[in-house]
């Protein structure tokens, strides 16, 4: 080890800059990593990330704009470390995508367990790793590399304290039985046969976890909202949202979408364990409907103001959905059929009225008064992302010639 101002310089492999802690918190990252052993490095390169003492607690400074957390418990201190590590081997050039999710190997596929904020991913996936058969790979960071595979970081999952109270007897004897470095929030449990570093294995299936009252029910969502479910959870620095949808698309290309809808842990890793490892199961599996989309919030645009498709929108359709972007912004819209036509439509500006009258005559079955609601409201928010803007003055709408073409908008926040 080099030693010097009271810190340890590591490395680990696959990043090409080190790590300082103080010399007391190297056995607690280490008891966390699985494969993934960190060696003594020299000191000549600036490190990725630095942890220092701080009156009796710890400091974390990563190299990158984020702010330095302070006050922190050494596991504190090595939570904030790890998912940096986590976050940078992901940007190596041996990875194409780096997911923010669960995985498991069920059958040498992996299952991809997706999902909003303490949607219980950990818990889950710690608790299926009890399931015959299945390996823990992630509860995190899962790297998918170029040709489809993720790869395991050995990362030992991290699980929020104290557990719920229905998480149910079997977990909590694996917590008691492998419980590692914890304080009062966390506490990292290594599983001993957790996938390693480096481990290897393609994607099977793409999980969207959905906690709610009742018996788990397994069902298949529409293919589209499978690359849905990537891009909302990339953690991929794209070089633009086109990469970004490329990247995602390829990754996720011929993978089921499923919805796990589940009070129960044990029943939840039961069933999804038992019927990702039978392709019979899996077949058979009941259609569902996929979770509302979100956008930002818009006024409507007005019924009789013409607009027209903002200079540079990239559109990219896929089965089930199209995509729009600006090259120089940073987030992706997910268009379904009908917003899709709307966009179609705009290929000759128009205003809301018009294109809704349009719509209503390739619908007569819906209301008129609804398509027109609701296409203000998508075209409100195309407006608020900048992805289409008040038309120029044309012979064909001269009501345009005193809009301002270069009216400022706030485009919608990155999912």
């Amino acid at each position: 080890m080099t030693r010097g101002a009271a810190a340890v310089t590591l490395h680990l492999a696959g990043l090409s800059r080190p790590v300082r802690l103080p010399p007391e918190l190297v056995p607690v990252l280490a008891a966390c990593l699985t494969g993934w052993p960190p060696h003594p490095s020299p000191t000549g390169t600036a490190p990725l990330a630095r942890i220092t003492r701080q009156r009796g607690r710890f400091r974390f400074a990563p190299a990158t704009t984020a702010e330095p957390m302070g006050n922190l418990t050494g596991v504190g201190a090595i939570c904030a470390l790890i998912a940096e590590l986590a976050q940078a081997r992901c940007e190596t050039p041996d990875i194409a995508l780096g997911l923010h999710c669960a995985a498991l190997d069920i059958g040498g596929r992996l299952a991809v367990l997706a999902g909003p904020a303490r949607a219980g991913k950990t818990t889950l996936a710690v608790r299926l790793a009890q399931e015959p058969g299945v390996r823990l790979f992630c509860d995190d960071v899962l790297p998918v590399r170029p040709d489809g595979r993720g790869m395991a970081l050995g990362l030992a999952p991290r699980l929020r304290l104290p557990l719920p109270a229905d998480a149910g007897p079997a977990l909590d004897r694996l917590a008691a039985r492998h419980m590692g470095p914890s304080d009062h929030r966390y506490g990292y449990v290594p599983l001993p046969d957790q996938a390693p570093h480096g481990a290897l294995a393609p994607l099977g299936a793409l999980v969207l976890l959905d906690r709610r009252p009742g018996p788990a029910q397994l069902g298949r969502l529409p293919d589209s909202t499978g690359l849905r479910l990537a891009l909302a959870q990339s953690i991929t620095r794209a070089d633009s949202p086109g990469t970004a949808l490329e990247l995602a698309a390829q990754a996720v290309r011929g993978l089921p979408a499923l919805r796990l809808s589940y009070a129960d842990l044990d029943q939840a890793a039961t069933l999804l364990a038992r019927t990702l490892a039978d392709p019979a199961l899996l077949a058979a599996l009941p259609q569902v409907d996929p979770p509302p989309a979100t956008g930002p919030d818009a006024p409507p645009a007005q019924p009789d103001q013409p607009l027209e498709r903002s200079p540079g929108t990239a559109r990219r359709g896929l089965p089930g959905a199209t995509y729009l972007w600006q090259p120089d912004e940073a987030e992706l819209w997910q268009l379904n059929p009908v917003a899709d036509a709307i966009w179609t439509l705009l290929e000759i500006s128009g205003t809301p009225a018009e294109i809704a009258a349009t719509l209503a005559e390739a619908f007569p079955a819906v209301p008129p008064a609804r398509i027109a609601q609701d296409t203000a409201a998508l075209l409100g928010a195309l407006l608020a992302a900048g992805l289409v803007r008040p038309a120029l003055a044309t012979e064909k709408n001269p009501a345009a010639r005193n809009e301002n073409p270069h009216r400022t908008v706030s485009p919608m926040s990155p999912e």
